[in-house]
């Protein structure tokens, strides 16, 4: 707005002034006086086409004079014509030169001759490059008044100060002035060239931002000086387009330089951010400038006074931080900005532009200086901060070293010290397999040698043991293979390395060695020495085993203390019994047998479960592995060896032998039932019969006698039932809990007599498996069971009923019942049954009590290897009874699942009626 004020003031003070503007009169001339009171002006949009009419109508046209030595045409883009009239009193023509000391776009200059025998209109010729900077003209003035037209365009400030000078004098004047440009420019490129140096050597992101702004200044400066106006056409067509571009891209690197050179990025974030605002503005403007360099040019003019505050303000907080650095960028933009308030006031004619060149590109070489000087001097403060921080990490490093060198002392010290007395042997092996001259001195004691450095390592530390050649070939090729090699190696082959030997030392002791195996590495990653710790633990092992056995003794008393001593004795007795069988059986084999494999197995099983239902671990254990070695014998996976059988057999006498000692010497138990037990029970049994075939009804006094007798033998002989089957059902909580399975209800109903001891045994051995049987396969989980609307609990039942002649029991729970589709697979699979076959229900049934017969796909420690029904069956045969299954009437045939109970048949010498007791 004010430039607009401006330019209207001049134009109606100069069309004022218009009637006064006369001919120069060359006789009154001086070297390089401006020639502005001389000049009309006209725009171009006032004036016709070709020059003949502009010559014969410019006063007709309406121009304008400003009356001052410099005209201020517009501040944006402008294209005037200027009329300037030279009167030649002489009668000689006389060369002289007209200079336009102002930047332009475009000039053109057209000289009117005086006379009309001379060529008319001829445009005159410039000045070669190496001339002058600005638009300079040779001209020949002939005698009279002659007219000079000049044509410019320029988008920026637009004036003309037109000076006229003599040839001799210009060429002068010249000099001076290109001289003085190209000290400045070159001022300019050796900075830039000194910022690059500083680029290439240090590589501070700073030199690059002032490299580029250094770089954009000559840019700048090359045009405004006027040098781009005489080199050839295309570079200076790329000048004029591009030096509004190059004065925004100065602020661009000038807002990165400041950011980077102050450190406003870890001290000012607000102003860092205020700065990448200019930063975008102004490349948003050198953008614009590429389609109208008239509104760059404004929008740069609008931005330049906030932008320059700005670095002002930056300059003077780094100054009130103490930055020294910051008082050379300070100076440097107080100059700037004097060099740059003076162009500005000179392109908005403000002042005489006779100042227009120098000031300015005084004020940007004085800026490059100060700001290289700037950078330079922070550089050394940098680096004289650095060499401080140097000096302080060298003092800081020796005081480190030397306290390590103490410490390093103080822990060789301590480790001689330990090494001396540590008892325990520490030695290193080299590559050559020898004895490294460090070594503990407890090796010296427990090898009983002196010197060990250098002896053979191998033979030093194994002499005495059992190791045959092999071993310690082996033992020599795993250490041949690791020393010199990756750490890998030695975890490769550390499986070879012994951990514990035992030996004869030289004084005839036997000793057990306790052995580690360490790498240790050099600096490049690769074994040097092999560490070899050696600790003498015989003591320790001898506690260790009387220890072990000790807790061995303590969990067997764990497992003795909490079993009722009658039952513990029972169980102690049947293992006996069925060891002397086993014993037997195994004695007259030379070969395998499946027969004997088969009763072998069934032994074992029951034993098991009799131990399990006991909480018996440690013996039930045993019969597990045996039993998985009859397994593997029976499907042919391992050999038959009698001998191997025999040790089994061996292991569980050696434990039953422990529970016996267990029990007499650590409980105080007695290991006789009863005093009953002591009379022979086949001497008892006919004792009775004679009793049962006297006649007692001759006196009464021997009846009740007799009866009395019968009373007394027949409790001593017999058992009630109801405690028996009690103490068999006592294990169900524990096969429950093995089985994850809630412990069923057992529902009983007996008839009042009493068995035998036989008949006791016999319902032991055979109740372990249906129980287990029931448990495993028959009574579903809590969950299936819910779901089928049964109550989470199962239930087992028992009936037994005795007459005369025999006793049965019926045994059943309520599980899912018998999987006739598995036994049906499972009998295929056996062999026992053809793809095409029919079967009925009975014969599928009867595939339950075939050895080895298993519905199970896994084997556990309580069911699946085919044992349990084999086991009762066989019992019940050898005792003179009988074992059915029992199904509902009117079975299906096709159904899956289908409930059954077993019904058992004991003959008469089993039990004993009650009514014959009271009779």
């Amino acid at each position: 707005m004010l430039s607009f004020w401006l330019i209207l003031i001049m134009i109606c003070g100069s069309s004022l002034l218009e009637a006064a503007v006369q001919p120069l009169d060359l006789a009154a001339y001086r070297d390089g006086m401006y020639l502005g009171p001389h000049l009309t002006i006209c725009p171009e949009s006032s004036v016709p086409g070709s020059i003949e009419e502009i010559h014969q109508k410019w006063d007709s046209l309406g121009c304008s004079d400003q009356g001052t030595e410099i005209p201020f045409l517009t501040l944006g883009e402008g294209s005037y014509w200027f009329r300037l009239q030279i009167h030649h009193a002489g009668t000689e023509p006389v060369a002289m030169v007209l200079e336009n000391n102002w930047p332009s776009d475009f000039v053109r200059m057209v000289q009117i001759l005086p006379s009309s025998d001379q060529s008319f209109g001829n445009d005159v010729d410039r000045t070669p490059f190496i001339l002058h900077r600005y638009a300079a003209h040779r001209l020949l003035f002939y005698p009279g008044t002659q007219s000079i037209y000049i044509h410019m365009k320029h988008v920026g400030s637009v004036r003309l100060p037109l000076r006229l000078w003599s040839e001799q004098s210009f060429q002068h004047n010249k000099y001076k002035e290109d001289v003085a440009a190209s000290i400045l420019v070159g001022v300019t490129l050796a900075m830039m060239l000194y910022n690059i140096f500083l680029l290439v050597t240090f590589r501070f992101k700073q030199q690059i931002y002032y490299a580029g702004f250094l770089i954009a200044t000559l840019w700048y400066l090359i045009f405004w000086s006027g040098f781009s106006q005489s080199i050839p056409t295309p570079w200076r067509l790329l000048f004029t387009k591009t030096w509004m571009a190059s004065a925004c891209f100065m602020c661009v690197f000038l807002c990165h330089f400041t950011i980077q050179f102050l450190h406003l990025h870890a001290n000012s974030p607000r102003l860092t951010r205020t700065f990448r605002i200019f930063y975008w503005a102004f490349i948003a403007t050198a953008l614009v400038g590429f389609a109208s360099r008239a509104a760059s040019f404004q929008i740069f003019s609008l931005l330049l006074t906030p932008f320059t505050l700005l670095c002002m303000g930056a300059g003077f907080r780094g100054v009130w931080q103490r930055g020294r650095p910051a008082i050379f960028y300070l100076v440097s933009f107080l100059l700037i900005i004097l060099g740059g308030t003076l162009e500005n006031s000179i392109a908005m004619g403000l002042v005489d532009p006779k100042w227009s060149f120098w000031p300015f590109f005084a004020a940007s070489n004085l800026q490059s200086i100060l700001l290289s000087l700037g950078i330079g001097d922070k550089l050394h403060l940098d680096q004289k901060s650095a060499h401080n921080k140097i000096v302080t990490l060298n003092d800081d490093l020796q005081q480190h070293v030397h306290h390590v060198n103490e410490l390093v002392d103080r822990k060789t010290r301590e480790i001689h010290s330990i090494m001396t007395n540590l008892p325990q042997g520490l030695l290193m092996i080299q590559k050559d397999l020898t004895i490294h001259r460090d070594f503990s001195s407890f090796c010296t004691q427990l090898f009983e040698q002196n010197d060990l450095h250098g002896r053979e390592a191998l033979a030093t530390v194994f002499h005495g043991t059992q190791w045959g050649a092999d071993r310690m070939a082996q033992l020599h090729s795993a250490l041949q293979a690791c020393l010199g090699e990756p750490e890998l190696a030695f975890q490769l082959n550390e499986d070879c390395f012994p951990l514990e030997v035992r030996r004869q030392s030289r004084r005839g002791e036997q000793q057990t060695l306790e052995m580690g195996w360490y790498p240790i590495l050099d600096t490049e990653g690769h074994i040097e020495y092999i560490l070899l710790s050696v600790r003498d633990v015989t003591s320790l092992r001898t506690l260790q085993v009387q220890s072990d056995k000790q807790m061995q003794r303590l969990e067997l008393i764990s497992e003795i203390i909490n079993i009722d001593p009658t039952a513990f004795l029972r169980f102690m007795k049947s293992c006996r019994a069925f060891q002397a069988e086993n014993q037997r059986l195994i004695q007259n084999l030379k070969e395998y047998d499946p027969e004997i494999n088969k009763i072998l197995f069934i032994n074992l099983h029951t034993m098991k479960g009799l131990a399990r239902s006991l909480h018996l671990n440690k013996i039930a254990d045993i019969y597990h592995n045996i039993e998985h070695h009859l397994a593997d014998l029976r499907m042919g996976q391992v050999g038959f060896s009698r001998d191997r059988l025999l040790q089994s057999i061996q292991d569980i006498d050696n434990q039953l032998d422990t529970y016996e000692i267990v029990c007499s010497k650590d409980l105080g138990r007695s290991m006789q039932i009863n005093e009953h037990a002591l009379l022979p029970m086949k001497d008892l049994e006919p004792l009775v019969q004679r009793i049962d075939r006297l006649d007692i009804n001759n006196s009464h006094e021997t009846k009740n006698f007799v009866a009395d007798i019968r009373q007394l033998f027949t409790q001593l002989y017999y058992q009630a039932p109801d405690r028996v089957f009690t103490d068999i059902f006592a294990s169900l909580p524990r096969l429950a809990k093995d089985l994850a399975k809630e412990v069923p209800y057992v529902q009983m109903d007996l008839d009042e007599v009493l068995i035998t001891h036989e008949a006791e045994d016999l319902f032991r051995n055979i109740f372990v498996h249906l129980l287990r049987n029931s448990m495993d396969h028959g009574i579903e989980g809590s969950a299936e069971r819910f779901k089928k609307g049964k109550s989470t609990k199962g239930a087992i039942r028992v009936h037994l009923r005795a007459d005369r002649t025999s006793m049965t029991v019926d045994y059943s729970d309520d599980g899912r019942g018998l999987d006739l589709k598995a036994i049906r697979n499972a009998a295929l699979r056996r062999g026992l049954l053809g793809a095409d076959a029919n079967p009925s229900v009975e014969t599928m049934v009867a595939f339950i009590f075939t050895s080895g017969f298993t519905t199970s796909h896994t084997v556990s420690d309580i069911s699946g290897r085919g044992v349990g029904m084999d086991a009762v069956s066989r019992y019940i045969r050898e005792h003179g009874g009988t074992i059915q299954v029992k199904f509902p009437d009117n079975v299906d045939a096709q159904a899956t699942y289908i409930p059954f109970s077993f019904h058992i048949t004991l003959p008469s010498h089993f039990y004993y009626l009650m009514a014959s007791v009271a009779a």
